[in-house]
């Protein structure tokens, strides 16, 4: 009891001053969206007052959380293990005992009060896999055995379209107490995946993982920054002129030859930037006010280039332009080497729980947001990719695995969100107040793309034009229709999943 309480009041900490923060963070340099009247009145409203879903993830953290009833029934399930598919390492019914780190401590709590609400054993469950395709073809041997062992799972991002258009995944939307207006779940994000109204996979905020610490920014190497003079990269995104633009006319002539070679080394030179190809479309778009899947006004999916091929266009013919006219771009098509860490990058795209791998660096660390394209757009977009919750179509007990999900995700959020992100992500990740400054503009305007469900394989497509040399129209023109007929076969698939 102890260890609860000292907990409980931390979190209370943890909220104070954040309110705090709020009361402090009215200067004229912030910019406006940081903040919003939504989240200055959610105080004083009552729950049937808020709309829950409408408020960012920023504003979530201001609402009375204790106040928010997650509506679920009282239920003993009679001492039932529930058994939960963890994905890349996740300890979703984890950890088994508390380890004095505050994530880890309060998941415990939580599961603890889950397992003592409705008498049940929660319980982690792991395949191992060399890689992502050895994942796939093991889990697909898994379903089609028809073993009903994992009663509620967190998917591979990725595998989302492949294990729901097989009819491996249950539609979350016809089962009970998962209410999507809860501010537990990102329902902005789940319906980006959905499909005609019906949900296979839910984005919560605290269930598995952290979305926290998922979204994406931009690191910066503030020492270089210094050496070379630039203006405070912070006040840039204050003054609302953090754009793409910016980032290439203070990047495309920072290479120096370092070693005096008269070669290129990627980890050994100075670079103004570390760009990863899939990153850009993945996260990049999102980040620019765009979307690779559009929906229409029946939750159907299509591919948004085709209606908006002008600023397609404009985007990836300057990233074209970029990396193929500056030295100073270190670019890779995939993945790629973290060559940031070595301290000979200005900028290095990544998301926030990359400040993991970067805790004994030799150099200072700043944070930004990602850009926006150019200043027309009015905001900025901070993207993620979520590994989102499921329920498998083979649980013999869906309804039950729908109560431990919005358990896991009501739980989480209501014990973990303040102080995750007021004291472990923002003590943790960043190494000054403007960083933090930074967060908080992060945490306002939060999206991601449908491509994860719909179109996976487009990615590919917009690397082969960047690494390639025709007009985008034209270029675009080529592909769109094998990328039109391989989502009508999904959406085909689904649609027979559904029995639509």
């Amino acid at each position: 009891m102890k260890k609860t309480a000292s907990l409980i009041s931390l979190s209370l900490a943890a909220l104070l001053s954040f309110q705090m923060l709020l009361s402090s963070c009215g200067s004229a340099s912030q910019p406006a969206e940081t903040t919003s009247a939504a989240g200055q009145t959610a105080a004083a409203q009552t729950e049937e007052q808020i709309d829950y879903a409408s408020l960012t993830l920023l504003e979530r953290l201001q609402i009375d959380h204790d106040a928010v009833s997650d509506d679920l029934p009282e239920m003993d399930l009679g001492g039932e293990e529930i058994i939960v598919h963890c994905t890349r390492g996740v300890e979703v019914a984890g950890p088994d005992e508390q380890t004095g780190d505050i994530l880890d401590d309060v998941m415990y709590l939580r599961n603890a009060e889950i397992e003592e609400r409705f008498n049940c054993k929660l319980t982690n469950h792991h395949m191992e896999s060399s890689d992502y395709g050895d994942y796939v073809a093991k889990m697909n041997k898994f379903f089609l055995s028809g073993d009903d062992v994992i009663d509620l799972m967190y998917v591979w991002n990725t595998t989302a379209s492949t294990f729901a258009s097989q009819g491996f995944l249950t539609d979350l939307t016809a089962l009970p107490y998962i209410d999507f207006e809860k501010p537990w779940f990102y329902k902005e994000a789940t319906q980006r995946l959905s499909y005609k109204n019906h949900t296979f996979v839910s984005v919560d905020l605290l269930g598995g993982y952290s979305l926290y610490s998922a979204l994406n920014c931009v690191f910066f190497n503030k020492d270089i920054a210094a050496d070379y003079q630039l203006e405070n990269l912070y006040d840039v995104v204050r003054d609302d002129r953090w754009t793409f633009d910016y980032v290439r006319g203070i990047t495309k002539d920072l290479y120096s030859d370092l070693n005096g070679n008269n070669e290129v080394d990627i980890g050994e030179d100075l670079f103004g930037y570390e760009i990863r190809l899939n990153q850009f479309s993945y996260e990049g778009i999102p980040a620019m006010g765009l979307y690779i899947i559009g929906k229409d006004a029946g939750d159907m999916p299509y591919l948004a280039p085709s209606t908006n091929i002008e600023r397609f266009e404009k985007i990836y013919t300057a990233l074209r332009d970029y990396i193929k006219d500056s030295k100073s771009v270190a670019y890779s098509v995939w993945t790629g080497e973290n060559n940031f860490v070595n301290g000979n990058y200005l900028l290095s795209s990544g998301d926030l729980k990359g400040m993991n791998g970067y805790r004994n660096v030799n150099f200072n660390i700043g944070i930004l947001p990602q850009y926006k394209f150019d200043e027309s757009q009015e905001k900025y977009y901070s993207s993620f990719i979520p590994d989102p919750s499921a329920i498998p179509s083979t649980c013999a007990t869906p309804e039950r695995s729908a109560l431990i999900l919005s358990a896991y995700a009501a739980g989480g959020f209501k014990k973990a969100a303040v102080p995750y992100f007021e004291t472990v992500v923002k003590n943790k990740y960043t190494t000054d107040e403007d960083s933090a400054e930074m967060l908080n503009i992060m945490a306002s305007n939060v999206t991601t793309d449908g491509t994860i469900m719909f179109t996976d394989a487009l990615i590919y497509t917009f690397l082969n034009f960047a690494d390639g040399n025709k007009e985008f129209s034209s270029f675009w023109a080529s592909q769109e229709k094998s990328a039109q007929k391989f989502l009508d076969k999904l959406a085909a698939s689904l649609d027979e999943t559904l029995g639509l």
